[in-house]
């Protein structure tokens, strides 16, 4: 804590409201902080408002004059005038957060929570946790609706960074040609109708792209995906793989890519079924960034219900529908915070094998377990293939958009799949 964040709460009271009860003074290094910091906790309280520099510095002067301490004006008068560079404002504030968050984190390990855990009160840690969650939604930027700036905008055509769901066709209706950052896209199937292949299908064509992605399974062993992905880079069978001319042509393309220097990265993880939630995803990114200095674009998590809640409670027995719901506000809050795509998926519920019929679709109400788990989803498409479908040559897929917060619903795209190659292809591509 420095100059850095006395400057930061001046200009942002607002934010300072959200966290000021986790600032203690003895929290700067500086003796000239921790005084200007005590006279900001004072006034705060006193006034309900952080004071302004003038403020500050009249009423500092006014105690310091008396406490025959004039030697320290100068100084504090240079802290209190620094202002903090606009573009340096985000990472000061993401700066702040972390701060506070491990700050709260570290009450877990006090003899308050110790004790709670010892008498089962857990609702006292998850308080503790929650405490720490509220921090990271913590945004000051308030747009004033009808401020000249927000009004302009309104009119300027939105220029946002498209990225993928895999399939080229669908992308067109999803926030005009694909899903974008801070955002979650859900497959929404019965068992066995392809949802890791979709998933896989969308990492590969990312990657192709130049993004990087974060593949983390809970249903599949890193063998297994890899072996998918081969496939799709290659769109030969797989099963040939061990052929000894197939195998050539599979590592000569495969080679291609990897020396392409246009390509993003692919790093594939497994963890064992319901044994993760996204603290831990967060802390597999956190050695990702320290041990490569790698940080992905897209986060693929095969899949939503094989997830735990990271709070503990909501995971208990019989809580399905709470415990899920929170898993999708969870994915969602994990997109926003790392500025990534989120790509997921869910199974339907038994009704939802009747959108393997040709005349209904699987639409929102096929959910498996919790129909709240779509609300903060910002795309859920629905795969639908009859057994005629899957059998056919080639076989046929349709997706069905069940929700699109950018973009029509109702729209059906169909296309083949090569389950030799777990290549899926637009039905022009035949």
């Amino acid at each position: 804590m420095d100059k850095f964040f006395i400057s930061f709460i001046i200009d942002n009271p607002e934010f300072y409201k959200i966290i000021n009860e986790y600032i203690i003074p003895t929290d700067f290094e500086n003796d000239i902080d921790q005084l200007i910091y005590r006279f900001i906790q004072l006034l705060y309280k006193k006034h309900k408002t952080v004071p302004t520099r003038e403020t500050l510095k009249r009423v500092i002067n006014d105690k310091l004059k008396t406490d025959n301490d004039i030697s320290k004006i100068e100084k504090i008068y240079q802290t209190i005038n620094f202002q903090i560079d606009p573009r340096d404002s985000t990472i000061v504030r993401d700066n702040i957060k972390d701060f506070v968050k491990r700050k709260i984190y570290e009450r877990l390990y006090s003899e308050d929570a110790i004790r709670a855990a010892s008498k089962g009160d857990f609702d006292r840690i998850d308080m503790i946790i929650e405490e720490a969650k509220k921090i990271d939604v913590v945004d000051d930027e308030c747009v004033d609706y009808f401020s000249d700036e927000n009004i302009q905008e309104i009119f300027e055509d939105e220029k946002v960074e498209n990225l993928t769901c895999g399939i080229t066709a669908l992308d067109t209706y999803l926030h005009n040609g694909g899903p974008v950052r801070g955002e979650v896209f859900c497959w929404l199937a019965p068992t066995g109708r392809g949802k890791s292949i979709l998933m896989a299908n969308g990492g590969a064509l990312l990657v192709s792209r130049g993004y990087d992605v974060l593949h983390i399974s809970l249903e599949m062993s890193v063998r297994d995906n890899s072996v998918r992905y081969a496939g799709i880079f290659t769109d030969m069978n797989v099963n040939y793989r061990f052929d000894r001319l197939y195998k050539d042509k599979f590592m000569s393309i495969l080679n291609e890519k990897k020396n392409d220097e246009k390509r993003g990265d692919l790093y594939i993880i497994e963890y064992p079924p319901d044994e993760i939630n996204i603290t831990v995803i967060e802390n597999l990114l956190q050695k990702l960034r320290i041990s490569k200095n790698w940080k992905p674009d897209v986060i693929i998590i095969d899949y939503l219900e094989l997830m735990k809640s990271r709070i503990s409670s909501y995971n208990e027995v019989g809580n399905d529908y709470v415990k899920q719901k929170m898993i999708s506000t969870e994915l969602h809050s994990l997109a926003v915070r790392h500025d990534v795509l989120v790509i997921t998926a869910s199974q339907t519920n038994r009704s939802g094998y009747a959108g393997l019929r040709n005349d209904m679709k699987i639409d929102l109400s096929h959910q498996a377990e919790s129909f709240g788990k779509a609300m903060p989803m910002n795309y859920m498409v629905s795969i639908n293939q009859t057994d005629e479908q899957k059998q056919a040559q080639p076989p046929v897929m349709e997706f069905y958009i069940a929700k699109n917060r950018h973009g029509p619903t109702g729209k059906t795209i169909t296309a083949v799949v090569n389950y030799g190659s777990f290549k899926v292809k637009p039905q022009t591509q035949i």
